[in-house]
């Protein structure tokens, strides 16, 4: 799928998703898992949906990281909010002046090679009582 650099992203694009996203979270939430007052990194964070869901749900602050340019900017068109940040950046390139809460890689675990490296690069990034969260759908 090809983005289109645009003002603003129709509603409809996400509608159906974002549904499907919204109940997803809510499973997790039924599971136990809470975003309520944590800084959050949503590795392979795509358009943003799931970045401004999880914000929505009691997230302190999300940065959501994509390797596609055109993610990120149809991420930033689709969201504005102090809160939520993107950045095209690989896990491995990606920098950060604090340590997170909890992570969120939904479907991106297969992208990669070198699973020690995700875990490893995963663990220096969480606080150490931080949570994870891994789907690979």
């Amino acid at each position: 799928m090809k983005f289109m650099k645009c003002n603003k992203i129709p509603q409809h694009v996400y509608s159906e998703s974002e549904s499907r996203a919204r109940n997803y979270l809510e499973k997790l939430r039924g599971e136990g898992v809470s975003f309520v007052g944590k800084n959050v990194l949503d590795i392979g964070c795509g358009t943003g949906m799931y970045s401004k869901l999880i914000l929505e749900l009691g997230a302190e602050r999300v940065s959501g990281i994509d390797i596609e340019p055109e993610n990120i900017i149809v991420a930033k068109q689709y969201v504005a909010n102090e809160n939520l940040q993107f950045e095209c950046s690989s896990l491995q390139d990606f920098s950060s002046p604090y340590k997170f809460d909890f992570i969120f890689a939904r479907g991106v675990i297969y992208y990669f090679d070198d699973l020690d490296f995700f875990f490893d690069r995963v663990r220096n990034l969480l606080e150490p009582s931080g949570e994870m969260v891994i789907s690979f759908i």
